[in-house]
This record gives structure tokens, C-alpha cells and sequence, in this order.
């Protein structure tokens, strides 16, 4: 199933939806280990790994 990056990292407990955004927005995320600019790219939620400020 298919979900927007900033819906992702809400779920996952990152802080509210306009913070996730911003994260992205800031360039603190990667998925797959490519830096992702865009809070509304979806991606498949199985198998994602992805990295928040370096962690």
C-alpha cells in the first residue's frame, strides 16, 4: 500500500503532519538512502527504510 512520505513519518511518530513536512522541506529525511525533497511522494510502505536527521 502506497502512502504519502509525510503521512509515513506521522504514523511513525515524528511529530504532527506540518512538522513531518517541514522535515522534508529541510532535507532531513532519506528514503532508501536517496535524499526525498517532497512531502507528498508516496511510496510503498513494505520494506521502506528511511532516515530522519541521520538516525
Amino acid at each position: 500500500m502506497k502512502q504519502r512520505l509525510s503521512q509515513i513519518l506521522f504514523s511513525q511518530g515524528f511529530g504532527t503532519r506540518r512538522l513531518c513536512a517541514g522535515l522534508v522541506w529541510n532535507d532531513e529525511v532519506t528514503v532508501n538512502g536517496q535524499p526525498v525533497d517532497d512531502p507528498d511522494a508516496e511510496f510503498e510502505t513494505t520494506g521502506l527504510r528511511f532516515t530522519v536527521s541521520g538516525q
